[in-house]
């Protein structure tokens, strides 16, 4: 397997991300590598508050800049997340395989999908 992607990483607190704003979860979801049982990290676990919050958030992007552009300029721009998806390719397939359990060659194959 490819070195940790998280090593330099400080993942101490876990985050979300809701309307451009990353905030420290107070609850937290364990993430175990259920190949060998070992600790991965931890991820914030969002209750009915962060939904609501992240669901207006979402609702005023679409109402704003987001949605007012044209469908092409949105694609220009997913264009582009897939294009710096590409170049993690490694570590999201090692993280991917480490989360899920699954073999390295699938989670790069579900990482190239995705991008």
């Amino acid at each position: 397997m490819p070195n940790n992607p998280l090593a330099n990483f400080d993942v101490s607190e876990a985050h979300y991300l809701i309307d451009g704003k990353w905030q420290v979860s107070t609850d937290v979801l364990a993430l175990v590598d259920p190949s060998t049982g070992d600790a991965l990290t931890t991820i914030g676990r969002g209750g009915q508050t962060e939904v609501d919050a992240a669901v207006t958030a979402a609702q005023s992007a679409r109402a704003g800049i987001w949605g007012n552009m044209t469908a092409c300029d949105r694609g220009r721009i997913l264009t582009r997340l897939g294009n710096l998806i590409l170049t993690r390719i490694d570590d999201l397939a090692y993280l991917e395989a480490r989360d899920v359990g699954k073999p390295l060659t699938q989670a790069r194959a579900d990482a190239t999908a995705l991008a």
